[in-house]
């Protein structure tokens, strides 16, 4: 991987449960590392979606290879959360590409 290609800072997030003094819990998201990383923006498209008009785009980001990312991580980029739906690895352990989509 060239290292001069990531060029956008990344900010990985997850989920995680706090416990409420009630016994209940609140979902809150954390930080998890803030990385350097290569974007793609690769399509963008409009559907309906609860008789609405959305748009959705789509991107793939990659970086130096984590092997703590989930699917059910959020990436943040450019002030926008992209939802991660697919993780794939890059030579061995070299890199990783993440495919996400923000609406």
């Amino acid at each position: 991987m060239d290292p001069g290609r990531l060029d956008r800072r990344v900010t990985i997030k997850r989920e995680i449960w706090t416990p409420r003094p009630d016994g209940g819990f609140d979902t809150v998201m954390v930080v998890v590392v803030t990385v350097w990383a290569h974007v793609h923006q690769t399509s963008g498209g409009e559907f309906v979606k609860a008789d609405m008009v959305t748009a959705e785009r789509r991107a793939v980001f990659t970086m130096h290879h984590r092997s703590d990312l989930t699917t059910a991580d959020v990436l943040e980029w450019d002030g926008v959360a992209w939802n991660v739906r697919a993780l794939r690895e890059l030579g061995r352990r070299e890199a990783i590409e993440i495919h996400a989509t923000s609406e």
